[in-house]
């Protein structure tokens, strides 16, 4: 038996659409330090120019170095969220999204609908029991 929560359907679709908002802002904010951490490049390059000793060289490019991997944390981020980007802001796929945010509405007025059915089961089903138990404290 399993003690995670079981998800419900209208969770699972809330969660894609925000996963369509959160490429947004993901891909957009990696792309701009992307560009921020090319355009460092050159300026590390020139560091390395004009450094004479191999020491100096040596710590300027294991900064460098430090650095490229930070942007390729970034870059890898950026990749992730590329595809998903591009399908959210796709013009074509507007209506589709629009479709899924009233499906959301529609799933969740369905889900709230069977928590209060289920709820008045219970109730009633409560009810009984305690008229059961009545007649037979009378009996």
């Amino acid at each position: 038996m399993s003690t995670k929560k079981e998800r419900s359907t209208s969770e699972i679709i809330k969660d894609f659409l925000d996963l369509l908002e959160t490429s947004k802002a993901e891909y957009l904010r990696t792309e701009k330090i992307i560009e921020k951490y090319d355009e460092e490049t050159l300026k590390w390059v020139h560091k390395i120019e004009s450094a004479e000793k191999a020491e100096e060289r040596s710590k300027i490019a294991t900064a460098w170095h430090k650095e490229r991997l930070e942007r390729r944390k970034e870059k890898n981020t950026y990749c992730l969220y590329r595809e998903i980007y591009k399908f959210a802001i796709d013009e074509m796929n507007k209506p589709t999204i629009k479709r899924i945010r009233n499906l959301l509405q529609r799933q969740e007025q369905a889900e709230e609908y069977i928590v209060s059915q289920d709820k008045e089961y219970k109730s009633k089903r409560r009810l009984e029991r305690l008229e059961d138990e009545e007649q037979s404290d009378n009996s």
